[in-house]
């Protein structure tokens, strides 16, 4: 079954603890990939910043670098969307305004930023995964669909008219390592 959301009314989110949620807007796969948009040029960004070449793989700790600038890009950008919150305080305890920089503190916070977008992202990843309404199976054909032919033995005679090439050899599947 598919479910589709028509709304496009601001929905609550819960995010990190009971008591931290945030007001935002559906999520939908233009916003998401605008998201990995912004994400992909702020690692690339960071990749310019740190002097990292192009005709050159990145080290292990480039690529850390670039993980992170990835994700806190795609935590950012969709914080953007966030039109207000409950739960978010400063040091004081005074609750806090939706502004740019509680928006990047809150983006930057290790848990709420990542909670954050497993909890905003779900349900548009589970409509992209899903593709075209049904799930794939393992050799690509249809989830409900089954074999109906049976395999013919190795020495049946060739249907008339048909060509005597050689029949093709099946390649081994690889060695995993």
């Amino acid at each position: 079954m598919l479910t589709l959301r028509t709304s496009k009314e601001l929905i609550w989110l819960d995010v990190v603890a009971p008591g931290v949620r945030v007001w935002v807007p559906p999520l939908d796969v233009a916003a998401l990939r605008a998201a990995e948009y912004r994400a992909m040029k702020a690692a690339s960004e960071a990749k310019a910043t740190a002097g990292i070449p192009d005709d050159e793989p990145p080290s292990d700790a480039q690529v850390g670098v670039l993980e992170g600038a990835f994700t806190q890009g795609r935590i950012r950008a969709l914080a953007d969307r966030i039109v207000k919150w409950e739960g978010v305080v400063d040091e004081q305890g005074v609750p806090l305004p939706v502004t740019p920089e509680a928006l990047d503190a809150f983006a930057a916070h290790p848990q709420a930023g990542l909670a954050f977008i497993r909890a905003y992202e779900q349900p548009v990843k589970a409509v992209v995964a899903e593709g075209n309404g049904s799930a794939p199976s393992s050799d690509g054909a249809s989830v409900e669909g089954r074999n109906t032919a049976t395999v013919a033995p190795s020495d049946a005679p060739s249907a008339p008219g048909s060509s005597t090439l050689p029949k093709p050899k099946r390649a081994r599947p690889a060695k995993q390592r």
